[in-house]
């Protein structure tokens, strides 16, 4: 083997390696749990005012949020086609 393809296997090694420990690191930091959410909601809810735009992001988190907070987000806000017309987005 040259030193060439050494150093690459050492290069995809090293990669495959910080990879890892990056999945394991957000896998270890989780996801919020219901007493996080219930602090950020009474957040939201304490300044929220009629026609402020609540939204989660990344959507796979959209449920969570709307068990938490969607009696702020009605049908018409829900549907909406944009964000324009919103003074203040959650």
């Amino acid at each position: 083997m040259s030193k060439r393809s050494i150093a690459a296997i050492a290069c995809a090694v090293l990669m495959l390696g910080i990879a890892l420990w990056e999945i394991v690191a957000t896998l270890a930091a989780g996801v919020p749990g219901d007493e996080a959410w219930a602090r950020a909601a009474k957040v939201v809810r304490d300044a929220h005012r009629p026609g402020d735009l609540v939204v989660f992001a990344p959507s796979w988190v959209d449920p969570t949020g709307r068990m938490h907070l969607g009696d702020l987000i009605p049908i018409e806000m829900a549907a909406r086609m944009d964000d324009a017309r919103y003074g203040r987005i959650w």
